[in-house]
């Protein structure tokens, strides 16, 4: 027979396996919508005016700046850096949106 211990040891690795693939629990950062983008990029800036507009909490990220953004916007983008590329927690995503597009996908 299995002692207790060895069946909680069991059962933490088993929630820590789950919890690194995303079957168990997700980051907070993975619920927020992520925006790829740049300062220097209006279309980006203008996607964060409307998003605080609409005071939602979104993670902004410069492809600049943060390591790996620009090889993951080209990832999501067929090699291309389009601004903004922004990712939903459903995993969908929105690739220089209008105004009126953003809106409507936030506000669902």
């Amino acid at each position: 027979m299995m002692s207790i211990i060895a069946k909680v040891a069991i059962l933490i690795m088993f929630v820590l396996t789950l919890n690194c693939y995303g079957g168990l629990a997700m980051e907070s950062s993975n619920k927020k919508i992520k925006v790829y983008g740049a300062d220097w990029c209006p279309d980006a800036q203008r996607a964060r005016s409307v998003l605080d507009e609409l005071k939602v909490d979104y993670e902004w990220i410069d492809i600049e700046s943060s390591k790996g953004a620009a090889e993951t916007v080209r990832n999501l983008n067929n090699g291309e850096i389009i601004l903004p590329t922004i990712i939903f927690p459903d995993g969908s995503k929105l690739v220089e949106p209008s105004n009126s597009e953003l809106k409507y996908k936030v506000r669902g």
